[in-house]
């Protein structure tokens, strides 16, 4: 008998950090894509996907609130329009935001007061994650 049984998930990827702000994405309108626990007042928070007003009104840190749900969608079969959705990172400051942040001063001084537009995921620079094998120090991964 094997101590180790096999079992196979199915896992939906979330949007979410801190439910405040409600997503790390945001729509070309500036509308949070949340895919995770929505707050909708009702007793939740329940999993869904949902488009949220970044003018939702955060509780005081700690608490749930409710977020102003602009429309409802299953993150497991997207609804045609929502496929091509170009999807964005969220701007400085951070809409809907109930609690403090400190920033290293190397990566935002002043970030409280930082304007910045977002770039769009799809366009954003990924490194690539894996070192120049030619560079000196790097070794050989056995075969």
């Amino acid at each position: 008998m094997s101590l180790c049984t096999p079992i196979e998930l199915e896992l939906t990827p979330t949007t979410q950090g801190p439910l405040y702000p409600p997503s790390e994405i945001c729509d070309g309108e500036g509308n949070f894509v949340v895919v995770g626990r929505i707050c909708d007042g009702q007793g939740g928070p329940d999993w869904g996907g949902a488009i949220v007003s970044p003018h939702t009104i955060p509780p005081a840190f700690g608490e749930a609130g409710r977020y102003d749900i602009l429309r409802r969608f299953d993150p497991t079969a997207l609804p045609a329009d929502l496929e091509d959705e170009v999807l964005w990172t969220l701007p400085l400051p951070l809409p809907c935001n109930n609690y403090p942040m400190l920033f290293a001063p190397e990566q935002a001084p002043e970030a409280h007061r930082t304007k910045r537009i977002s770039p769009p995921l799809h366009a954003a620079y990924v490194p690539d994650p894996f070192p120049d094998p030619a560079r000196p120090g790097r070794t050989a991964s056995a075969t």
